[in-house]
């Protein structure tokens, strides 16, 4: 009985400068164009979740902050991490914010 594979084949068309660069990187790596390839889209896969679940928490600080107005002025937010790593430096409390 024969092994399956957990990889599924796909196409991609590179054109031509792209596959150039991508041939010449391989060559340099010593690595195949497939795992080159995959070990991108693998790392374009990683970042693209990131950045998702960072846009997801800044929604949802935004509809906490929206329901609550307890917030932290810019300025000082901005003294905070001007300073961040000073020795006795606190992070400012949040408070309601008036417009």
């Amino acid at each position: 009985m024969r092994k399956q594979s957990k990889e599924s084949p796909s196409t991609v068309r590179l054109g031509v400068e792209l596959d150039a660069q991508v041939d010449e990187l391989c060559a340099e790596m010593d690595i195949s164009k497939s795992a080159f390839i995959r070990t991108a889209v693998r790392h374009f896969v990683a970042r693209q979740s990131h950045i998702d679940s960072v846009l997801q928490a800044a929604r949802l600080s935004e509809a906490e902050f929206t329901a609550t107005r307890r917030g932290v002025p810019w300025e000082e937010a901005e003294a905070w991490l001007n300073n961040w790593g000073g020795q006795g430096v606190r992070p400012p409390s949040a408070r309601v914010l008036r417009d």
